[in-house]
């Protein structure tokens, strides 16, 4: 299909995309701000498996929604549903929820919002300051709110209330095992810097 729209959009050649489909026989590492991904096939009964030095800070199991892993998390002191998409650069929160979350929101840029289609939508963020998922700290956020119901409705799987990006996810060195449906999340700074962070009800963690 065309991808000359994204090419205009990230001024580079964009030859594909790579999606979840292809990625359920691996366990994928990331590191947004050291631009670096690794992949390891993983083989059904295969021990071998590439080993942290630490154990992770926060660790989750997931389903799936479509080809996206979906977590269930306390963010903020509210329990949501949350989808992981690595190739998002800005989180999106459905509408719903802007009322909630207002006391952590300070007005933001307006930001371009594109996909497949050539249509580009264009958006006021927010910036989520002093959040917290299950107790953790996080740094500012750009987040934008618009409805999902369009996607929830379209992708097999649960209703999710948002869909976390780039600036959930520059924050952690990443690793996602599709076969296993585990997430682990290592944080790139000592979250006991960030002050301020809100205090959730409930703590989903391990």
């Amino acid at each position: 299909m065309p991808l000359e729209h994204l090419e205009k959009l990230k001024f580079r050649q964009i030859h594909g995309l790579i999606g979840g489909r292809m990625l359920r026989k691996f366990k994928v590492l990331i590191d947004y701000r050291a631009a670096h991904i690794l992949l390891e096939k993983q083989a059904k009964n295969s021990s071998y498996s590439i080993k942290h030095l630490d154990p992770p800070h926060l660790s989750y199991s997931f389903r799936y929604k479509g080809d996206t892993p979906m977590i269930e998390a306390n963010l903020g002191g509210y329990d949501l549903k949350l989808a992981i998409d690595t190739g998002a650069e800005i989180n999106l929160f459905d509408q719903k929820l802007y009322a909630s979350y207002q006391t952590f929101l300070q007005v933001g840029d307006r930001r371009k919002l594109s996909s497949f289609s050539k249509r580009t939508q264009n958006h006021r963020s927010s910036k989520m300051r002093k959040l917290s998922v299950d107790a953790s700290p996080l740094a500012p956020m750009n987040t934008l709110f618009v409805s999902l119901s369009d996607w929830n409705t379209s992708t097999a799987g649960p209703r999710t209330d948002a869909i976390l990006g780039f600036e959930f996810l520059v924050q952690f060195q990443i690793e996602i095992n599709y076969r296993t449906k585990e997430l682990k999340l290592w944080y790139q700074h000592d979250p006991k810097a960030t002050v301020g962070t809100s205090t959730p009800r409930t703590g989903r963690s391990k």
